[in-house]
């Protein structure tokens, strides 16, 4: 059986999204993969490195309990810390400034969406959400409301560094606070639902 050891790092990243989407997911296979690509990070494209994060941060939302917060189980024996943390130190090699508005909000909805409050991951949330902020008006109108999601999101982890974050980027693009701000309340005291977010994963 192959090791892994001469794999290349592109060929390792894990089931894309629609393959998340399978009801009978592969865990051993996803387990596995991940194993071998969480150390080679460092040589993937940005594309490879947010597809990982985007994977995980899928299968979170589907079976979280196969993404735990440390290694108790031997199903996905790959802690969700480690993944968040590592990719976060490639994707740091890289200017998110030459990213592509698809690729900064998928690392945004996948860092909110996984239950890690790193330093590493609080950095990638408010650096792609001020990168997605210079580039508001490249953004459509359904991509936005990705964008929102994932504040609303970070907000249910770590509220203070979304009102934060949302400060900063309606600094850089006042526009974009419809969409970061805290949701209103109606005169019963609930939050005024927005659209419903679809697509998002």
């Amino acid at each position: 059986m192959h090791d892994g050891t001469n794999v290349r790092p592109c060929c390792c990243v894990p089931p894309k999204p629609s393959e998340a989407s399978l009801e009978t997911f592969p865990t051993d296979l996803f387990a596995l993969l991940s194993q071998v690509a969480i150390p080679k990070l460092r040589n993937c494209e940005v594309h490879d490195i947010t597809n990982l994060l985007w994977s995980f941060a899928k299968l979170y939302k589907l079976r979280p309990d196969l993404v735990p917060l440390a290694c108790a189980r031997q199903d996905v024996a790959v802690e969700t810390p480690l993944v968040v943390n590592t990719a976060v130190d490639a994707l740091s090699q890289h200017d998110l400034s030459g990213l592509t508005v698809q690729l900064l909000i998928s690392a945004l909805v996948s860092v909110s969406t996984l239950p890690c409050q790193s330093h590493g991951a609080m950095w990638l949330f408010s650096a792609c959400s001020q990168e997605v902020a210079k580039k508001w008006d490249q953004i459509p109108k359904k991509s936005r409301s990705h964008v929102a999601f994932s504040f609303r999101l970070m907000r249910l982890q770590n509220c203070l560094l979304a009102n934060s974050v949302a400060k900063t980027v309606t600094q850089i693009c006042p526009d974009m606070h419809a969409s970061v701000s805290r949701p209103r309340k109606n005169g019963k005291g609930k939050m005024i639902k927005g659209n419903a977010i679809e697509g998002a994963f």
